[in-house]
């Protein structure tokens, strides 16, 4: 055999194991869930406000009143929860049971 058909034959070689190890890497990367992004630092400190009345404020305008009952990085809980200023007459509206928020729509919160 010739010296040049054996280095073609070598380099052919590595050149189908990179493809074949790239494809892997690929396939391997777009069947992995994403994962989670980190949750938000809490600069306000909502977790010490835990069984103390609030006032929530979403981020489209609506505001709801409660006792903070339970609280994570994505949601909370309030019990005892009334939409205030709602309806057409402006009213505050008692809410059925608790109450889940994500923190994600959350523009602020107050106690009162």
């Amino acid at each position: 055999m010739n010296v040049p058909g054996i280095i073609a034959i070598g380099v052919l070689t590595l050149l189908a194991v990179a493809l074949l190890i790239g494809w892997y890497e690929l396939r391997r990367a777009t069947r992995a869930e994403p994962s989670d992004p980190p949750p938000p630092p809490d600069p306000a400190g909502i977790e010490r406000l835990v069984r103390d009345q609030i006032v929530v404020t979403m981020k489209t305008g609506e505001t709801f009143s409660g006792v903070l009952w339970e609280e994570t990085p994505r949601e909370i809980v309030l019990r005892g929860a009334a939409g205030i200023g709602m309806a057409d007459k402006r009213e505050n509206l008692p809410v059925d049971g608790e109450l889940l928020i994500f923190v994600s729509d959350i523009a602020y919160v107050q106690k009162p």
